[in-house]
């Protein structure tokens, strides 16, 4: 009897250890479907009952493309839509990056492989209402759940999505109100109040209706107060106006204690300060914000292409550097210059507001001079348009059509902002080191961007990296997997790419950094490329906004407080060491 005693007595002190010790994890750690605290289904029917129905349970994009629901038809509409951001967009948790899902019912892989929800949100809530989202953050914070926000899904770096998460969709709120004679102490005269779902063409058509033009994103489907303009947001008119961010003169923020408040220069300054580009998915969920806007104008545009082929390779980058030497000459025409190539070829096209065609020809002659003297074919077009959408849609295509994406994803291998004080040996060196990458099967945007700081303006009241002030080049070396592959399956080679490009490229530049949202996802040297001398202050503003840190990004402001385990659970970083 003693015995059994001793028995009974040690396992009633083991059970409560190990429930306190569950306790304790879930405290650090967000809860997963697999766990018994879980929320239960009663208790995702009274939140779909607080935000009026409007809780959807996921259902993966490509579950058609596998057994037992595989239906060939709508698999090969749904293959054919992946590769188009559109498609991403209507859906409440799909993103255009498939690089981060870990390949979580890729339509692209065979159809007896298990389609499972994996790193896509269990739950959305197509929002609204402000009281959606606080509902939701509510519901998070009270059963310890994974928490993201997701609008357009253009997401370079695996942000929108999280295993075992609640997200809110912002897509749906699409309101736009013009306002004529907006006034504050900062500025007077025309602006825009912009919902969070609004995507840049359909601010870019709204604008022109009324004789305006507005800093936003370069491809049409991009979110305009989502985590573009909150991690500065760089533009067709970047060269003239600045970034997105030196526009914002107010934002309505949901806290995450569920607090719907005002952020400008005059109220809650910390926190526009910011949201001013230090990035999304840290220190509160943007409703709407307010952004100056400018009178439309005449814009040319010019197209020049050329490839390897029937060239000798050093022919093909002496044209490349040419370019990379010119950049400075566009941006000092306020013109926004932006070159892709890789081994096989080369594109720059140019948008160039208030410019005449015989200028922007001007602009090109020393390449074509080069390309002549090379003896090397090209193709020149350039033409003027009559305002700023119209040579948008001429550069961009239809708005339905364009923003192609890979359907296997795609990663930045490197990404860097190059200063325009750099000595033409340093020029060189970095131009070496991305024919490097090309020869590594990479491909390379070379855009020509410089944020100049105006004192006085709205720019020295935000958060926009110092770097983009002083930049010449925004540099960002793209890689298109084939296949299928994972980010574990090409983690080998995106560390290739950092030791041999990437930092030799940082080395280079050391006073320079690199812009958050099309970056190399797991840079080790994240917040200083990223944040620069803000970080320190910025985190100061999240813990004051987001306490309990609810907010999650990788590389967002806070961060490197939290880890990933091996099951996608997310953990507070001292509980998993």
């Amino acid at each position: 009897m003693v015995v059994l005693s001793h028995l009974i007595i040690t396992l009633a002190i083991i059970q409560r250890n190990c429930a306190g010790a569950a306790a304790a994890r879930q405290r650090v750690c967000k809860v997963l479907p697999k766990d018994p605290e879980w929320p239960s289904a009663m208790q995702w029917n009274q939140l779909n009952a607080t935000v009026e129905g409007r809780l959807l349970r996921t259902v993966p994009p490509g579950r058609p493309c596998h057994d037992p629901d595989f239906n060939e038809i709508n698999c090969a509409n749904i293959r054919a839509g992946w590769v188009h951001t559109r498609f991403h967009l209507d859906s409440p948790t799909s993103i255009d990056n498939t690089i981060f899902t870990n390949n979580s019912c890729n339509p692209f892989t065979q159809p007896n492989d298990t389609c499972l929800i994996g790193v896509y949100p269990q739950y959305s809530v197509n929002v609204s209402k402000p009281r959606d989202v606080i509902a939701a953050v509510h519901f998070s914070r009270e059963h310890d759940l994974r928490f993201v926000i997701k609008n357009t899904g253009h997401d370079s770096m695996g942000k929108n999505i999280g295993t075992g998460s609640l997200s809110v969709w912002m897509h749906n709120l699409q309101e736009r109100i013009w306002l004529k004679n907006y006034s504050s102490p900062i500025y007077t005269g025309p602006a825009v109040k912009v919902q969070a779902g609004v995507v840049a063409d359909a601010l870019y058509q709204d604008a022109a209706e009324r004789g305006y033009t507005v800093v936003a994103g370069t491809a049409p489907t991009v979110g305009v107060s989502g985590g573009y303009i909150q991690g500065g947001g760089h533009s067709l008119l970047t060269n003239l106006y600045g970034m997105a961010a030196d526009q914002a003169l107010e934002y309505d923020v949901i806290t995450t204690k569920g607090k719907f408040i005002h952020a400008s220069p005059a109220e809650n300054q910390d926190l526009f300060w910011a949201i001013s580009g230090g990035g999304g998915t840290s220190y509160g969920i943007v409703w709407s914000v307010t952004i100056r806007v400018f009178p439309d104008t005449q814009v040319t545009t010019g197209v020049l292409t050329f490839t390897s082929a029937g060239t000798s390779a050093e022919s093909y980058w002496n044209a490349i550097s040419v370019y990379q030497r010119l950049v400075p000459s566009f941006i000092d025409e306020h013109a926004h210059p932006q070159a892709v190539y890789n081994q096989a070829s080369f594109s720059l096209t140019v948008f160039a507001p208030n410019c005449s065609g015989s200028n922007v020809s001007l602009l090109f002659q020393p390449i074509i001079t080069s390309l002549n003297d090379s003896g090397m074919p090209f193709n020149l077009s350039i033409s003027t348009h009559p305002n700023f959408r119209y040579a948008f849609l001429n550069i961009s295509g239809p708005p339905e059509s364009s923003d192609f994406f890979p359907s296997s994803g795609g990663l930045t291998g490197a990404s860097r902002l190059v200063p325009r004080d750099i000595s033409s040996s340093t020029t060189a060196k970095i131009g070496e080191l991305i024919r490097k990458f090309s020869g590594m099967g990479g491909t390379i945007t070379d855009i020509g961007l410089q944020a100049k700081l105006v004192p006085g303006t709205m720019m020295s009241r935000n958060s926009v990296l110092p770097a983009w002030r002083t930049s010449q080049r925004h540099l960002q070396l793209f890689y298109i997997p084939t296949g299928t592959p994972t980010l574990n399956d090409i983690r080998p080679l995106l560390e290739q790419f950092r030791s041999e490009v990437g930092d030799p490229i940082e080395r280079l530049t050391p006073t320079s950094g690199a812009y958050l949202n099309e970056a190399d996802p797991e840079l080790p040297s994240w917040k200083h490329a990223f944040y620069g001398i803000n970080y320190n202050r910025l985190l100061s503003i999240k813990d004051r906004y987001d306490p309990d840190s609810i907010l999650y990004g990788i590389t967002a402001v806070g961060g490197d407080r939290w880890v990933e385990d091996t099951d996608g659970r997310l953990c507070k970083k001292a509980a998993s060491n």
